[in-house]
């Protein structure tokens, strides 16, 4: 009887006698849009007391980002400024390997800003994302949780060999050790190459020592090789260079591999972020508080690019187990794919804040495009950076 009544409403109040327009949609929008700014290292303006207020409120906060806005980083770092002092939050899980997040979170380079350049400029190709806003992002949170074991996440794939190949190298057996060096030797030349001179997106498929062809072979003898702990380290390697061959597969006539690609890594996230979920929670007697940033993609409510369930839906869910809720922020520039019918609330080079839950649903927001519409379906909120500037990829 109720689902009956359901279908009927819903038939009712979805016909609605004329369609409205663009007028409509900036209407409401203008209802649902606050100014937001970053000043002096602090969110400031009714926008950010409203994004405030509903993330302090939250046990996950997962940040959704168009990658390489060179913005993002100081607005998530006075973001987590206010969590860490107000609401308790202790650990930024980023998009990058879990080892390498562990070795930048350590005492004695977490918040020393040396230390850390020294170590990522020795292992070029550790982060996914190593822009100077990036590192301060960092040591931001580094500095303000000195006292936790474990500040640092990192729930993805490796995108680089040579900070886990250095650790496992004393391991080696000695039949193989000429052959393992040379291996070694490889890997941390060819990921050099990643601060080269000249643009970093081809520097970066240059030191792309995992993908290779001839990487999942090479690790494999290594891991067969290996003492079982040091051989437990390569799995993570194992399974990146396994994706990166997925692309190489699709374009060799195996399109399906891409979905194997975006399925295995979604569920690795979900893996990743769920150990060091509970290490914590072991430490510490009771569940934390995180703030989550990576792709957009992978940090909404439901479906990723190849319609697998997201990193975003299982910190929603995890986050319902424990008796509390998850709060979903888009941070994008207005070049974001479907940022287009959200820029009517822009002015000239300003920022704003939009509350999108209370666009759900509505009859303007229905004739939105399909990706415009994942963005309120998702997300609980968006901040949409009008000037944008396109950030650095590497450390110069």
């Amino acid at each position: 009887m109720i689902a009956a009544q359901l279908i009927l409403t819903l038939l009712e109040v979805m016909s609605p006698a004329a369609p409205p327009g663009l007028d409509a949609w900036s209407e409401l929008l203008a209802l649902h849009t606050e100014a937001i700014e970053l000043k002096d290292g602090e969110l400031k303006g009714p926008g950010a007391d409203s994004l405030l207020r509903s993330a302090r409120s939250a046990r996950m906060v997962a940040i959704g980002e168009e990658h390489l806005i060179a913005e993002v980083p100081s607005i998530v770092a006075a973001f987590f400024d206010d969590l860490h002092a107000t609401a308790g939050f202790r650990h930024l899980a980023t998009e990058n390997g879990p080892a390498a997040m562990r070795a930048l979170g350590v005492e004695g380079r977490r918040a020393d800003r040396h230390a850390t350049e020294l170590w990522i400029r020795a292992h070029p190709m550790s982060l996914a994302f190593c822009s100077p806003e990036e590192v301060d992002l960092l040591l931001t949170v580094g500095d303000r949780c000195a006292g936790d074991p474990e500040p640092l996440w990192g729930f993805d794939v490796p995108t680089g060999a040579w900070h886990v190949l250095e650790e496992v190298r004393s391991a080696v057996p000695s039949e193989i050790e000429a052959e393992a060096k040379a291996l070694l030797e490889s890997c941390r030349e060819r990921e050099r190459l990643r601060f080269a001179p000249g643009d970093p997106r081809q520097a970066m498929m240059k030191a792309s020592w995992l993908a290779r062809p001839e990487a999942t072979a090479e690790l494999e003898k290594l891991h067969r090789l290996l003492p079982p702990t040091e051989g437990k380290a390569l799995k993570p390697l194992l399974l990146s260079a396994e994706l990166y061959a997925c692309f190489a597969r699709a374009r060799s006539g195996e399109p399906w591999a891409l979905h194997e690609n975006g399925a295995r890594r979604e569920e690795w996230m979900k893996v990743c972020f769920l150990r060091a979920y509970r290490r914590s929670e072991a430490k510490t007697g009771q569940p934390p508080r995180v703030v989550l940033k990576g792709g957009a993609w992978h940090l909404g409510r439901g479906l990723n690019a190849v319609r697998v369930s997201s990193l975003g839906s299982f910190a929603s869910a995890l986050a319902l187990r424990e008796g509390g809720r998850s709060f979903h922020i888009g941070m994008i520039s207005p070049r974001a794919p479907g940022a287009g019918p959200f820029t009517a609330a822009l002015e000239s080079g300003e920022w704003v804040y939009i509350d999108l839950v209370p666009l759900r649903g509505r009859p303007a927001a229905a004739e939105l495009d399909p990706m415009a519409a994942r963005w309120i379906d998702e997300y609980d909120a968006l901040i949409l950076i009008g000037n944008a500037q396109r950030g650095q990829a590497v450390l110069r």
